[in-house]
């Protein structure tokens, strides 16, 4: 599993995003959590997906403009072709961080998404052929 972590400035109506890439490619999921928090994603799957050949998961975290331009790269046929892979784009709304180290909480203490977003993970990693160890 690779994790990318880039982001640009690129707002939709009312200053959020709707989702974390515009790419036609993906395609939308939505995940509850064991404790009920509602996870909305994206999910690109490999070109010509085999559901008998594994292939990695990249996993594409947005930043504060709420967009991930490695999902939209990864998304590019060029390199769906010479790099197959999933991409899950996940994507965490306000009030919503993908995490809240304690020692931030007196600046704007938020509920931190990446539990759920791991639990969406290995219910993925359930459902289709991803190799975990790439």
């Amino acid at each position: 599993m690779v994790w990318v972590g880039q982001h640009t400035i690129n707002r939709g109506q009312g200053g959020r995003p709707k989702t974390p890439t515009n790419a036609p490619a993906y395609e939308p999921h939505e995940f509850v959590g064991e404790d009920g928090t509602e996870l909305k994603y994206m999910l690109l799957q490999p070109l010509d997906y085999d559901p008998e050949e594994t292939n990695p998961l990249v996993l594409a975290l947005h930043g504060g403009g709420g967009k991930t331009h490695g999902a939209d790269v990864l998304a590019e046929d060029e390199i769906r072709e010479d790099f197959p892979c999933f991409v899950m784009a996940p994507s965490a709304p306000s009030p919503y961080g993908w995490a809240s180290p304690s020692r931030y909480d007196y600046v704007r203490p938020r509920p931190g998404m990446l539990p759920t977003v791991f639990e969406a993970l290995d219910a993925l990693m359930e459902e289709l052929s991803i190799d975990p160890e790439r």
